[in-house]
């Protein structure tokens, strides 16, 4: 996983978990940048907030029971447009603050907390300090926003961590030198480009020069781009 992409810890863990349990060996096989952004569960619980603010706040009517505005991005849910946001306002948290500063990473996710408390209604549940604890605490939960039970006989999040770091431009810079052959992964196209696209956006650029930098790799060793120019995506009312 690349500098230029985001991962909530809780998602990424489980999903290794599954993988284990279906007899996949995933050591020094799945490695993330130190330099990659981490979202955090107040990311998800903004990004569910900026949702119902867009459907209510845009037509200024209470909807209930479920009822669409139709002014809604359609996210994912998972947190990934606010941690962008983060990020671009230099305020987010990369993974190596993680697990080489927990003062800094505690003193970073408090200042969050507090701006988004100002931001939006509803807030006001996310605990901070429970987040915390989950990367410090042995057994941590997988699912968001749950309470924690400590084991000592487990790693915490930023023990676990540790293995799959990996500082991702020695690492790219190395295998190319090496000219190992390098397979670049990237579900969205271009139509989705924060600069070049239309429509609903993802947060981050998929062109190909952005799919370099968030490696990095140097694009003048590539030889092949492959692309699709359109994916389906739910599309606000435009009035």
């Amino acid at each position: 996983m690349g500098s230029g992409c985001v991962v909530h810890v809780p998602s990424f863990l489980q999903e290794l978990e599954s993988l284990k349990s279906k007899g996949v060996n995933t050591e020094g096989r799945i490695l993330i940048s130190d330099r990659a952004h981490v979202i955090f569960d107040m990311h998800l619980l903004a990004d569910k907030l900026e949702e119902k603010r867009l459907r209510e706040g845009r037509s200024g009517k209470k909807l209930v029971n479920g009822e669409k505005g139709g002014k809604e991005i359609g996210t994912t849910m998972k947190g990934i447009g606010p941690c962008y946001t983060t990020k671009a306002a230099r305020v987010g948290i990369r993974l190596h603050q993680v697990l080489d500063n927990r003062e800094e990473m505690n003193k970073w996710l408090r200042a969050m907390a507090e701006d988004m408390k100002n931001r939006y209604d509803g807030f006001e549940g996310y605990d901070v300090d429970e987040e915390i604890k989950r990367f410090d605490v042995r057994n941590p939960p997988f699912l968001e926003l749950t309470k924690y039970t400590a084991d000592d006989t487990l790693q915490s999040y930023r023990e676990t961590l540790q293995q799959y770091r990996i500082d991702a431009v020695l690492m790219m810079s190395e295998a190319q030198a090496a000219d190992k052959p390098i397979l670049v992964e990237g579900a969205n196209a271009l139509m989705l480009d924060i600069d070049h696209g239309y429509g609903v956006l993802d947060p981050k650029g998929h062109n190909k020069t952005d799919r370099f930098q968030n490696i990095p790799l140097c694009h003048q060793l590539v030889d092949v781009d492959r692309r699709c120019d359109f994916r389906s995506w739910h599309q606000p009312s435009q009035d």
